[in-house]
């Protein structure tokens, strides 16, 4: 990869901010094709509509066809960040030597067993505090321990009634807290780009129905719905002769290349 995470990241989110740009630009210019055929005085009022109609059917699978090839480089771009940023901290967190990795996961499991069957969200909390105090001593256990905060939080905070918010903010802190305590500024880095770059990546590039609706009015109803998912459109067996060729990124394509003569070389060092 050529360039860092944040890099990448921010390639993405360019893309992902001009979006509703780009619907706008795409909605323009169908309405302007929708004028001139409603304008077309050598047209029946039946031949104005089925043309509109015939026109609304094609630019529709046009524009969902530059809008998958803006989510397959969006996609790229956020696949590319959550690498680097994977291999950095990778890098940066230090591995201890596997017995004390090994000693640690057992605590850990009787800690997180002990909490989950727990009734008492106060008693789980502070077991919870001491184990991170006693046990947690380096960004490695620390981010082992985050892996599992999300069930951790659920189940205290489940338990914990009406008293719930108190307990999930407190807990918050503390995760803050585990993420941050033993980091250094290039590893939360890392930490924050791969967080949302995954989340970018679960989510689509249009939010809300003001878009959907904005699609639907200018290229008919069908449109609207494949906004965040134009792959589902393509996979139809009607629309399959429209779909555009994939974007290929040059460099997840040449790592993937690398990958795939590495395996080779290890399956014929093996046999």
């Amino acid at each position: 990869m050529k360039k860092s995470a944040k890099e990448y990241l921010n390639l993405a989110v360019g893309i992902r901010n001009g979006s509703t740009a780009f619907l706008r630009s795409e909605q323009v210019e169908m309405r302007n094709m929708v004028s001139a055929i409603r304008g077309d005085k050598h047209l029946t009022r039946d031949g104005r509509i089925a043309k509109e109609k015939e026109m609304k059917g094609k630019k529709g699978a046009d524009f969902l066809a530059k809008l998958l090839n803006r989510k397959q480089q969006h996609d790229a771009n956020l696949t590319k960040a959550i690498k680097v940023a994977e291999k950095t901290l990778k890098a940066k967190v230090k591995k201890p030597a596997q017995d004390e990795i090994d000693e640690f996961n057992r605590n850990f499991r009787n800690v997180k067993m002990e909490i989950l069957l727990s009734n008492r969200p106060d008693q789980a909390e502070k077991r919870l505090k001491e184990f991170i105090s006693e046990k947690v001593t380096d960004s490695y256990y620390a981010e082992l321990v985050s892996q599992d905060f999300t069930e951790i939080i659920g189940s205290i905070v489940s338990a914990a009634g009406p008293q719930a918010p108190v307990f999930k903010a407190r807990l918050f802190d503390q995760y803050q807290s585990l993420q941050n305590d033993f980091a250094s500024d290039e590893v939360k880095e890392a930490r924050e780009v791969k967080e949302m770059a995954e989340a970018y990546l679960n989510g689509g590039m249009f939010g809300g129905f003001i878009a959907e609706q904005a699609a639907n009015d200018a290229f008919g109803n069908e449109v609207g719905f494949y906004l965040n998912k134009p792959e589902e459109f393509f996979a139809i067996e009607k629309n399959i002769e429209h779909k555009p060729a994939d974007f290929v990124d040059p460099e997840l394509a040449e790592e993937a290349r690398y990958q795939t003569a590495y395996q080779n070389i290890n399956q014929n060092w093996g046999n």
